[in-house]
């Protein structure tokens, strides 16, 4: 798919992966807005890139995305990217429950629930625009858990499911858009401070792969160490596992 003069709407886009993106697809020639929970962080983000538009919006919250997707009707996206998510690393075992609760909720809203309900609202805008995407940023713990973040795990895992299914609805309904699941390795950003340190790509990288996936009409983009890890996956799941386990 052509990946310029485009509308491209990419969630989390204030920094990391998603301010990577916004940026590879205005260097592209895009008109681009990125979203955001943090009005003040948006507006650093808007002026570090130059062109951008910015909207506040928890994806997490049905009645924030409804009124996000109602200020793109005079300019709907042709492409959107769902990569807002948080990670929140606890243990069932020792955790205080209440605590968890609320842990749980944040991460399924911000990381599954909000995603779906976003694409939802989208859809029609983007099926009006002809060719166009939607592209679920998802994670190799989607393959191989995490310990310490069963729930993120389990929401990246839902999500590609979820885009699989998607891909097909989209298919037989004859709609000229790809849908796109992007499969991250560790990427350095904010999230994973001090974690696997020499084995990180970074977001700059994860930007150059996606568009050159889109432009190849990949459903699915293997990032980096994220392809030889689901070639060990499907070889050898056990031990794919354990090299995730504990992060």
């Amino acid at each position: 798919m052509r990946v310029s003069g485009r509308s491209v709407l990419v969630t989390g886009g204030s920094s990391g992966v998603g301010f990577a993106l916004a940026r590879a697809f205005l260097e592209r020639g895009n008109t681009v807005t990125i979203v955001g929970r943090d009005e003040e962080r948006l507006r650093r983000a808007a002026a570090t890139l130059g062109g951008v538009e910015t909207r506040v919006c928890d994806v997490g919250d049905a009645r924030q995305v409804r009124t996000l997707v109602a200020s793109l009707e005079g300019r709907p996206p042709g492409v959107l990217v769902n990569n807002a998510a948080v990670q929140l690393n606890y243990d069932f075992t020792s955790a205080d429950p209440e605590r968890a609760v609320r842990d749980v909720d944040e991460e399924v809203r911000g990381n599954f629930t909000g995603l779906v309900q976003l694409t939802a609202f989208a859809l029609p805008l983007l099926a009006r625009q002809g060719e166009g995407a939607v592209v679920n940023v998802t994670s190799g713990l989607a393959l191989a858990p995490k310990r310490s973040a069963a729930v993120y795990s389990a929401t990246k895992a839902a999500v590609r499911t979820y885009t699989k299914a998607l891909r097909a609805q989209v298919r037989a309904a004859g709609l000229p858009l790809l849908v796109v699941d992007v499969v991250l390795p560790l990427v350095d950003t904010p999230m994973t401070a001090g974690r696997g340190d020499g084995r990180k790509v970074s977001p700059e990288f994860v930007a150059r792969s996606v568009l050159r996936g889109l432009e190849r009409d990949r459903a699915e983009v293997l990032v980096g160490l994220a392809r030889p890890f689901a070639a060990l996956h499907r070889a050898a799941p056990r031990v794919a596992e354990r090299l995730l386990r504990d992060g």
